[in-house]
């Protein structure tokens, strides 16, 4: 089967250089994910009304939708004067209850799922991007959330750790905790 196969591209240098390992005598190429910049650009001002963080992605642990609840709760707990306001888009996943119960509540705000040209303005809307994987392999969400001129707060992730620049472009989360994205939540404010 090897014999047949003419490469491999992988989307991280972790699993590129693994994979490299693995499989010897067969061609690894490492090209990260791109975006498309005609449609994810900084075209809309950050709201000046209210401080908005945005979350995409899949409503499941592995994704880290427990922990943007959780911080959401605590944003609107520590500070009930500020207009925050936590955008969640996604299809949809095994913790979708929790997400519209916490909607329900007005913690946050459950948009489903957005067209391309919508989600790039959200973006470009929000102060910061919040995105607390336990597991990804590179997502494109990062980069079209930086591409729109919105920072990121990240999880430590190698795969993640290629697509932010610490302290410049985002913040990376070194530790993983509901209080350790809170904190640097908080270093944006």
């Amino acid at each position: 089967m090897v014999g047949l196969l003419k490469g491999i591209h992988a989307v991280n240098l972790a699993d590129a250089v693994t994979l490299r390992r693995m499989l010897r005598g067969v061609n690894v190429f490492f090209i990260p994910n791109g975006v498309n910049c005609e449609g994810f650009k900084p075209i809309a001002r950050k709201r000046g009304d209210v401080f908005q963080v945005i979350f995409v992605g899949a409503l499941s642990e592995d994704k880290g939708v427990d922990i943007v609840l959780k911080v959401a709760e605590e944003l609107k707990a520590k500070y009930p004067a500020m207009n925050a306001k936590v955008v969640i888009v996604s299809t949809g996943g095994p913790l979708e209850q929790e997400v519209l119960r916490a909607f329900a509540k007005g913690i946050v705000d459950y948009r489903g799922f957005l067209e391309d040209n919508l989600l790039a303005d959200l973006y470009a809307q929000s102060h910061v991007a919040l995105f607390p994987s336990r597991d990804d392999t590179f997502p494109l969400v990062l980069l079209e959330a930086q591409a729109c001129g919105t920072p990121v707060i990240c999880s430590n992730l190698i795969a993640y750790k290629q697509a932010v620049k610490d302290r410049t472009t985002g913040i990376i989360c070194k530790e993983y905790s509901v209080s350790a994205f809170y904190r640097c939540l908080n270093a944006g404010l």
